[in-house]
């Protein structure tokens, strides 16, 4: 007797490994049309809106690996790092696991105090408010070896 499924990962529609799937061709669009997304933002992309993500991390008080999972977090990384154009031009500036959850962790801080005070656009995807948001990929700081 045969069970076809078992011990398979199905590909059901509307199961994460299926969204993950659907995403990731938009995920390769997105990081080679547009160098100057970071790590957080393309993660981001998985989830959708850019702002229901936060919102639904915030709310929940989710991080990147709680939401996700820890193997969908690696094969973030692995993409970021395969695909990035500064990636793959510079191995030096390879990123880790940890680097994209503390990253992702720093945002949800300006999130959480944004949306304190109403002022998501000032701390959101596309503004420029340190280095770092400059930096196609979570930045290291020589001197402080943090992000």
């Amino acid at each position: 007797m045969q069970n076809p499924g078992y011990g398979k990962e199905e590909m059901f529609p509307g199961s994460l490994r299926w969204v993950l799937t659907a995403r990731f061709s938009v995920f390769k669009k997105q990081v080679r049309s547009n160098p100057m997304l970071d790590a957080v933002d393309l993660a981001l992309l998985l989830f959708g809106s850019h702002k229901t993500a936060m919102a639904i991390c915030t709310g929940r008080n989710f991080g990147l690996q709680a939401a996700l999972g820890r193997d969908t977090v690696i094969d973030i990384t692995g993409w970021i790092n395969t695909y990035h154009p500064h990636c793959v031009k510079n191995p030096a500036v390879h990123i880790s696991v940890e680097d994209l959850l503390r990253a992702f962790s720093k945002r949800l801080t300006y999130y959480r105090k944004a949306s304190s005070t109403s002022d998501y656009d000032r701390y959101g995807a596309g503004a420029s408010t340190s280095k770092e948001r400059d930096s196609p990929v979570p930045y290291i700081d020589e001197e402080e070896g943090d992000l």
